[in-house]
Parts: structure tokens; C-alpha cells; sequence
């Protein structure tokens, strides 16, 4: 029993564990591969976050090697080598550019056999970050990606296509669905939407690659003719009080709501009437696959993954990055359509995400993944 335990250590390499898309794809393949058998670790290159907590809670062992900004590449990874050397893994995944770029490095001096690095943005950030990621290619196994999107530019980047492989975010069908609209009217009267106003929902982290000025400003355009429409923002991060501010000179402090962190996202989804994502750059926005497992329609900007999520003119409606009166536009539009045109575009939302992105189908990938990297290395 032993000998299998040491056969299947791996270990996944987080650059946080914070509340964002790749660290809530850190979680489920984590948590996923322990139920399936595997012997999981993490390491997580800042101080403990909230989905460390979470990942502790199920008995899978957290190392926080707690750097920060000061801390040079030398010290950074003379560290990360003593906690491969005392974790001792057969198998490493490194999640977001800095975790995979240190699993890449780390992996390669430690000699692990098994080396993955995992992307989440279609943004590769500037000519370096570019560059590190086509000379490194090598030192991965495996990269990992989470739209078809990405692959295709990461490959056009450089990289080689038969390592380059998509396993995309996922979702807990059972958890997300439209039995969370039981609890609508009353989320709704907590937030002070009445019957017949709209409810758009924005759900994400307050920085710069959701772009909420484009969303307010494409609100500022809308209220004229949609009075009745309300928005309510989902999220934290280090933006909220310049958000604030915007929403303030637009006008806006009637109709938008700052909810802060909410732990019942999902029902806040299914209370609203549709979801909006104005994002300008993203790998596989969660919001999109949760918004239409809980059976709601979305408007969102065409970025990373999202055409692959909505079936256009089905399920949401899609729009450029950064163009806010294209953006008022399809939220108007949408408005236009009867509840019951809506119910019926987030099923078919449901219908998909079920088909593609349940959470059980997406860890049984990374679990294909890693058997099979694991046999060749043999």
C-alpha cells in the first residue's frame, strides 16, 4: 500500500490560494484526485488564503512557503526545492503563470518525473513573460489550458502542440442548478429589487481583467431606456473604491449594488434575471459555466473560452472586449425577452455545461493525465 501511496504523491503548485478562477480549479482537481486514490500535497507560493483553508479542511496538506514581492528568484527557489525534497512528489502541477513557471524551474532541478504547467489567461503578460514561456516549453511534461482558445494561441506562441493539452474549469452540477431559485424572492427583497425590476448579476474579483468600467459605463447607457434595470456586483479586490467612485460620477448609486464576497454566489445567480461578464481578457470564466448551470442566461464579452461556453443567440449573447455600447446593447436585448424565453435559454445553458464542464468529467481528465504521464515516465 505504501509503495502505491508513493507511486501516485503529486503535488500542485498554487501562486495563491485566494478566492479566483484558477485557484477554485487548484481546489477541485486537489480535492478530485484525493477521493480518486491519489496521495495530494499543495504548495502555495503567498501566505494562507481561503481556498488553502478549504483544501486543509479536507485533509490535504498545505505548505505556504509565505514570499513576497522583495523575494528574489534565487531564494525563491532554493526554498521550493526544500519543499519538493521534503513532500517528495512523483508529480507536480504548477497553476497560473508564477506556480507554473516554478513548477517548470523547480520540477527540472529536482528531477521530478512528472512536470505540468497549468495557464488560466489568454493574457501571457509582455514580451518576457512571452519569451520565459516558449524557453521553458521543455522543462513541462505537459502544459495545461483551459479553453481550445488558449491552446491555439499558446501554440502560436511557441509552444509544442503535442504537450499542450485543455482541461477546462468545471463545476458541482449537484450544488449549482435551478433548485437555488427557491430562495429567489427572498434574495431578491434582501437586495432591494422588486418584481419588476431586472436584475443583472456581475459576479468576480474587482481588478483590472474584468473590466467593470466598461460594465458601469455600459449601464450609464442602458438606464434611459431600462429604468427598471438593476445591477449587483459580486466580489472583492483592490479596485472596489475606484469602482465606487465611477459608479458615483455615472450616476449610478441607485441601480448598482457593491455586494462584497458572497459565499452564496450561485443563489445570487439563480435570483437574477441574467448575469453579465465584461471582461477584457479571461482563460475560462467560472462565472459563465456556473451562471448557466444554474439555469440563468448571460450577456459576455468574447474573451478566452466563453464561445465555447455559449451557444450564441441560445444560451447568452456575446459581445467585443472593451466596447461598452455593444455591451448596452445585448443587455438590452435581452431584457426584451419573456421570462419564459429565459428560463428557456438557461436550460439550454444547463444542458451544455452538464455535457461539457461537471466537475466529475474535469477531474476524470486530470486523472487520465496524470496515469498516463506517469506510465511513459516509468
Amino acid at each position: 500500500m505504501s509503495a502505491v501511496k508513493r507511486r501516485h504523491r503529486i503535488c500542485f503548485v498554487g501562486t495563491t490560494l485566494g478566492r479566483g478562477g484558477a485557484e477554485v480549479h487548484l481546489f477541485q482537481a486537489a480535492t478530485g484526485l484525493q477521493e480518486r486514490g491519489f496521495d495530494v500535497h499543495v504548495v502555495c507560493m503567498l501566505p494562507r488564503d481561503y481556498w488553502g483553508v478549504k483544501l486543509e479542511e479536507r485533509g490535504i496538506p498545505v505548505t505556504y512557503m509565505n514570499l513576497s514581492r522583495r523575494c528574489t528568484p534565487i531564494p525563491i527557489l532554493a526554498r521550493f526545492l526544500r519543499c519538493m525534497a521534503a513532500i517528495r512528489p512523483v508529480a507536480i502541477a504548477g497553476f497560473d503563470y508564477p506556480g507554473a513557471m516554478l513548477a517548470r524551474a523547480g520540477g527540472r532541478l529536482a528531477r521530478i518525473p512528472v512536470v505540468i504547467s497549468s495557464i488560466h489567461s489568454e493574457n501571457f503578460g509582455g514580451l518576457l513573460r512571452r519569451l520565459a514561456l516558449v524557453w521553458t516549453d521543455s522543462f513541462a511534461t505537459a502544459t495545461t489550458v483551459v479553453s481550445r482558445r488558449m491552446s491555439q494561441k499558446l501554440i502560436a506562441l511557441g509552444a509544442a502542440s503535442e504537450r499542450v493539452r485543455v482541461i477546462p474549469n468545471g463545476t458541482d452540477m449537484t450544488a449549482v442548478g435551478p433548485h437555488l431559485r427557491a430562495s429567489r424572492a427572498a434574495l431578491r427583497h434582501s437586495l432591494g429589487v422588486g418584481n419588476a425590476e431586472f436584475l443583472w448579476l456581475a459576479a468576480g474579483r474587482l481588478e483590472e481583467p474584468k473590466d467593470y468600467p466598461n460594465l458601469l459605463e455600459a449601464m450609464a447607457m442602458l438606464r434611459p431606456a431600462a429604468p427598471q434595470a438593476r445591477l449587483a456586483i459580486a466580489g472583492q479586490g483592490p479596485l472596489e473604491n475606484e469602482l465606487r467612485a465611477l459608479a458615483t460620477s455615472l450616476r449610478l448609486d441607485d441601480v448598482v449594488s457593491f455586494l462584497g464576497f458572497r459565499e452564496d454566489v450561485h443563489a445570487c445567480m439563480a435570483a437574477a434575471d441574467a448575469t453579465v461578464l465584461a471582461s477584457a481578457w479571461e482563460g475560462l470564466p467560472n462565472v459563465v459555466i456556473e451562471s448557466l448551470a444554474a439555469g440563468t442566461p448571460i450577456v459576455s464579452t468574447d474573451v478566452g473560452g466563453v464561445r465555447e461556453v455559449i451557444d450564441e443567440g441560445v444560451s447568452g449573447l456575446i459581445v467585443p472586449p472593451r466596447t461598452p455600447g455593444a455591451l448596452a446593447s445585448a443587455m438590452s436585448a435581452l431584457m426584451a425577452r419573456s421570462p419564459s424565453e429565459l428560463r428557456t435559454m438557461g436550460d439550454a445553458g444547463r444542458a451544455h455545461v452538464e455535457r461539457s464542464y461537471a466537475v466529475d468529467n474535469v477531474v476524470a481528465r486530470w486523472s487520465d493525465l496524470f496515469n498516463d504521464l506517469l506510465r511513459e515516465a516509468a
